[in-house]
């Protein structure tokens, strides 16, 4: 992961500014500040991921996010979080396959950086495919591990 890393005092001054406005759950100052920061830094994969997880929390179109995770994918293929980041908008979306398939890809690619929450995830939508291929089971019961 240290290689997706801006060390530079410009790109830690704007990750200061980015993190305190997500944490803050100001989503929307977040994404402007985002975007100027893109302007310097066009490929930083942190300011990626917070893009995307200030979208899903203001409820932007989920085929936004997934084209702009796709992307972070294409630009850092190593990096275990966007496939996460992935798995978990398609499960938001009710795509549990595609979930199950990124989940997995996240957990090769770092079977022990925070993909105990991937995992459970992954359970989770393999049981709710399961009760959906059964037939058993009509309605769905939805987990929140987050």
């Amino acid at each position: 992961m240290e290689k997706f890393i801006d060390r530079s005092k410009e790109a830690e001054k704007w990750s200061k500014i980015i993190i305190d406005s997500y944490r803050a759950k100001q989503y929307d100052q977040c994404l402007n500040f985002i975007e100027s920061a893109f302007e310097k830094f066009p490929k930083s994969l942190t300011y990626k991921l917070i893009q995307a997880e200030c979208w899903l929390a203001l409820n932007v179109n989920i085929e936004k996010i997934i084209k702009s995770l796709k992307e972070t994918i294409a630009d850092h293929p190593d990096c275990s979080i966007a496939y996460y980041n992935l798995g978990h908008t398609y499960y938001r979306q009710g795509d549990l396959k595609e979930s199950i398939d990124m989940l997995d890809k996240a957990a090769q690619l770092d079977p022990t950086r925070a993909m105990l929450k991937a995992t459970e995830l992954k359970v989770q939508a393999q049981m709710i495919v399961r009760s959906l291929d059964d037939g058993e089971f009509e309605i769905i019961i939805f987990f929140n591990c987050f």
